[in-house]
């Protein structure tokens, strides 16, 4: 099989090189050499073709030979695109140390500085929200609660409160503005509660 495809492409070259042939040089009055073209178009297309046919046929006589990819070289690597070439690597240090081992008691205290960080955060959060409602005016935290605590639509809102759809979306717009006020302006906001 190996010696199919040699013979294969020595076929192909020598088509290649009859195609080639008919570009010439042609000396000009001037003594000045000037390439003459004399492939048509079709003797193009053909050259084309057996360009990729003879790569093709090149790449798979290797591979029958070594059984295995060809290693590429830095130009062919380099004419890759940016994303291809780019190997992705993320935190180093945090990798190494997800991967170490560790012992009983590092992992312990690992455990007790996490149970206190979520601890933390739970209260911040729970203060965010006390802070939030606050802000809000009496009918607007009504409909906050009825919305996120009793999970209710606005429609059902509307009703719970005697109030027109419409204005409980406007509510809702006004509820939206204030708690996005609160997260860009958390000092000037802070300053009106005692806690």
């Amino acid at each position: 099989m190996i010696e199919a495809y040699k013979e294969d492409i020595k076929a192909i070259r020598k088509q290649i090189k009859m195609i080639q042939s008919k570009k010439a040089v042609a000396l000009d009055v001037q003594n000045q050499e000037k390439l003459v073209d004399m492939r048509t178009a079709q003797d193009k297309q053909d050259l084309t073709t057996l360009n990729e046919i003879l790569s093709s046929t090149q790449y798979s006589l290797w591979w029958l030979k070594n059984g295995h990819e060809k290693p590429r070289s830095m130009q062919d690597f380099a004419k890759q695109n940016q994303k291809k070439r780019t190997q992705l690597w993320g935190d180093i240090d945090g990798a190494i140390q997800h991967h170490r081992v560790k012992s009983s008691r590092e992992l312990d205290f690992l455990a007790s500085l996490k149970e206190e960080e979520k601890h933390w955060e739970k209260q911040e959060r729970l203060i965010q929200i006390k802070e939030i409602l606050a802000i809000l005016s009496p009918r607007e935290k009504e409909f906050f609660l009825l919305k996120h605590e009793a999970i209710l639509t606005e429609e059902e809102c509307a009703e719970k409160m005697n109030v027109e759809l419409g204005t409980v979306k406007s509510m809702a717009q006004r509820i939206r503005n204030k708690i996005e006020f609160y997260f860009e302006n958390p000092c000037q906001t802070a300053l009106f509660f005692d806690e």
